[in-house]
């Protein structure tokens, strides 16, 4: 199965001559996504790998190299010549590293063959060469990859190398290099002579990337190296994940994001869930069932992409723990400057308050205004501690202040509602 426009266009420019079944989640309300073209859940990319080097060998010539030559590529009895050649071809892999390989089919143009009757190529998997390869210094030859098509002038040489481009990419190889030779190497019908630009048309996959920006409930709370404390027991998970394949209008595949949890007081795996499918660069998020966490309990959570056919890597563990118990009382609230009785300061002049946890041992913030509906934040100065503030009235006559104690996993508790007078 030759792609043309793929394998052509390679060829020209050389010679230019110079999942797993789970249960899924409800799926919580979703951030807007960038608009994408629709396309097939899986895209197959297609690369033309080409050869860094090539080298022939002749067996009446024993000692002398022919390395990178422009000539085409002489392979089998060359009665002219009164010798027999061989030819090899050092292929690049890097373009398609880390890589699925699907299909890779080698593609070589015949310039010449003797006679058209005869079939006589094999394509070998062989050691490297190098500018001193020679009959009497040839690289092993190593696997026959099978069977070839092409045996006339204008066909290709044509050979399934799908298993072995498949396992030199998994096993992180830099290149492959491919030996060519005749069947019968005594039988001068079986001479031709090929360019020496092959071309393997590889069809392929790239697994999705590691997924970032891992974030918590519909507020996507940052997951941090801390640990997050969260106010229920069902939350919502998020997660950017991307996939580096893309078509010629910058699509991309179709992912999902397959999330687990686990219990950190025994490091067991006690859920799963698959999101919907998008496109790369979305976020990606399921909601954990009601009753999987328990309140004070400590979980990790992780994803990875899967784009039909094969799973990128784990995310990094997000810890949380489950804090669904609100502080009981409301914050302390006292002022110097703008004690609770008579009237004090005046319309512009600054007082300072300050808010304790009244005991509330988890307390890290607290909110305030002058209605509880517009508020500001304000971080207490250690866990269960406090904060002072510097308020302004702007009005004189009866004035209040409204605060709430937040605790570490935003828990809000009763408000404390503190009224003074202004001068």
């Amino acid at each position: 199965m030759r792609n043309l426009t793929v394998v052509a266009a390679a060829l020209l420019a050389m010679a230019g001559a110079a999942v797993p079944t789970n249960t899924v989640a409800a799926q919580p309300e979703q951030p807007e996504q960038p608009e994408q073209p629709e396309q097939p859940r899986m895209l197959t990319q297609i690369t033309a790998l080409e050869r860094e080097a090539w080298a022939s060998v002749s067996k009446a010539r024993p000692n002398r190299p022919s390395w990178g030559s422009a000539d085409d590529a002489p392979v089998g009895r060359d009665v002219r010549a009164r010798t027999t050649y061989r030819s090899f071809f050092q292929i690049d892999l890097r373009p398609i590293a880390g890589a699925t390989v699907l299909q890779a089919m080698l593609e070589q143009p015949i310039t010449s063959a003797v006679s058209c009757d005869v079939d006589s190529l094999e394509v070998w998997i062989t050691g490297d060469i190098h500018r001193r390869t020679t009959w009497n210094d040839q690289p092993a030859w190593l696997t026959n990859v099978g069977p070839t098509a092409g045996s006339c002038r204008g066909h290709w040489l044509e050979a399934d190398l799908t298993d072995v481009v498949g396992e030199a990419v998994a096993a992180g190889r830099t290149h492959i290099t491919l030996g060519v030779r005749t069947t019968k190497e005594s039988d001068p019908r079986g001479f031709k002579t090929l360019s020496n630009a092959p071309v393997i048309s590889v069809t392929h996959n790239t697994a999705p990337d590691k997924p970032a920006d891992l974030s918590m409930l519909s507020h996507f709370k940052p997951c941090g190296p801390d640990g997050l404390w969260i106010p229920t027991d069902a939350p919502q998970l998020n997660a950017v994940i991307t996939d580096p394949d893309r078509n010629e209008t910058g699509g991309g595949d179709n992912i999902t994001g397959q999330f687990e949890w686990w219990r950190r007081s025994d490091d067991r795996k006690i859920g799963e869930a698959v999101s919907w499918s998008g496109g790369s660069g979305y976020t990606f998020s399921v909601t954990v069932p009601e009753g999987a966490l328990s309140d004070g309990g400590t979980y990790a959570w992780r994803v990875r992409g899967y784009d039909d056919q094969a799973y990128g890597p784990w995310s990094d563990w997000c810890e949380i723990t489950v804090d669904t118990v609100r502080p009981d009382r409301p914050p302390t609230v006292t002022s110097e400057d703008y004690p609770p009785t008579g009237g004090h300061g005046g319309v512009g002049v600054p007082g300072t308050f300050t808010f304790t946890s009244n005991a509330v041992d988890d307390i890290v913030s607290f909110r305030y205004g002058e209605s509880r509906d517009v508020v500001t934040v304000v971080a207490a100065d250690r866990v269960g501690g406090e904060a002072t503030i510097t308020y302004t009235p702007t009005s004189s006559g009866s004035d209040v202040l409204w605060v709430q104690s937040l605790d570490r996993a935003g828990n809000p508790g009763p408000w404390a509602e503190y009224r003074f007078d202004v001068n």
